[in-house]
């Protein structure tokens, strides 16, 4: 089982290097590692575009010819950048993320502002 402090973002790590490193125990080191991903599109929208249910699932709003859809979506992880959105979120679609707490779906509306 993972043992770590999301907090703190720090995990256990037990590394295995070849003969050449000459490292003691208990000595500290940074390393950077590089995840690849599944190849699928993962979206990342603001924490404030989630509407939550009371079933435990998400939606968003998006606008398309002025007009509100509400898309059920899956969420993945969140981060200081926002929340991965990794499936049920057509693409290019801008998203709504102030007022949507009172948007009905199908409700006319424009799109004001865009955040790149």
């Amino acid at each position: 089982m993972p043992i770590g402090d999301v907090s703190a973002r720090s995990f256990q790590l037990r590394l295995k290097l070849d003969s050449s490193a000459a490292l003691l125990p208990g000595t500290s080191a940074s390393a950077t590692f590089y995840f690849q991903g599944t190849g699928d599109a993962v979206y990342v929208v603001p924490p404030d575009a989630l509407l939550r249910h009371a079933d435990g699932k998400f939606s968003v709003f998006t606008v398309r010819d002025n007009r509100a859809s509400r898309h059920s979506v899956t969420v993945g992880r969140s981060s200081e950048d926002g929340v991965e959105i990794t499936g049920g979120l057509p693409a290019d679609a801008p998203v709504v993320i102030r007022g949507n707490e009172i948007l009905k779906d199908g409700q006319t509306g424009r799109v004001i502002g865009e955040v790149s």
